[in-house]
């Protein structure tokens, strides 16, 4: 287990974490599969970029843009 990275708030982790979770039908017992995923993809992207990382907490659905078919 990773130390707690303090530029990732636990916040950003559990909106990336949901994010996932719902990209991937939203299965049932795999919360803790998801959440060290996200902690992971945060850390990763701080180290990287230096700086504190924001996610879309919208669901998935409000971020895809639907293409309207007259």
């Amino acid at each position: 287990m990773h130390p707690p990275n303090p530029s990732v708030s636990q916040q950003d982790v559990a909106g990336l974490a949901y994010r996932f979770w719902e990209e991937a039908g939203r299965p049932d017992g795999r919360d803790q599969e998801f959440w060290f995923l996200a902690e992971q993809q945060l850390n990763a992207l701080t180290k990287a970029t230096g700086s504190t990382v924001a996610t879309d907490k919208r669901p998935a659905q409000a971020r895809v843009r639907r293409k309207r078919h007259d």
